[in-house]
C-alpha cells in the first residue's frame, strides 16, 4: 500500500513542507503578484493529506512524519489558508494532531505539541 499509494503522497507532502519552511522563496509576492500556485499547490497537498486515514499517518512512519511536519509548517505560517478549509475539513486535521499526541510515538507526540 505505502508504495503505490502513499510513497507519492510522502514525497509530495515532504516537498511542501520544506520549500514553505525553508524560506526559499517569498511567497508573500505570490499574492501580490496575484500568482495563485502557491494557493493551489496547498490545495492540493492538503486534500491528500485528507484523503489518508489517520491511522495510516500513525502506523506509516515516513508518511505519518512527513504529515506532521507538513501541518507543522502550515500551523506556524500559513494559518490564513487553514483558517480557510471548511469545517470538517480543520477538525480532521485537529483531530489527527490530537491522535498523534496520544500516540506513544515519542517524534510525533514533540512535532504536534510543539503547534498547541
Amino acid at each position: 500500500l505505502y508504495a503505490k499509494k502513499y510513497k507519492g503522497y510522502y514525497v509530495c507532502m515532504n516537498i511542501l513542507a520544506r520549500a514553505l519552511a525553508g524560506s526559499y522563496c517569498n511567497f508573500g509576492a505570490m499574492s501580490y503578484y496575484k500568482d495563485d500556485a502557491l494557493d493551489q499547490a496547498l490545495d492540493v497537498v492538503i486534500k491528500m493529506a485528507l484523503s489518508v486515514p489517520i491511522d495510516d499517518l500513525l502506523g506509516l512512519a515516513k508518511l505519518g512524519t512527513a504529515y506532521y511536519n507538513l501541518m507543522e509548517t502550515l500551523f506556524n505560517s500559513h494559518c490564513q489558508t487553514l483558517a480557510s478549509l471548511e469545517t470538517n475539513a480543520f477538525l480532521h486535521l485537529a483531530h489527527s494532531l490530537e491522535e498523534a499526541i496520544k500516540s506513544v510515538e515519542l517524534n510525533k507526540q514533540s512535532v504536534c505539541s510543539a503547534m498547541a
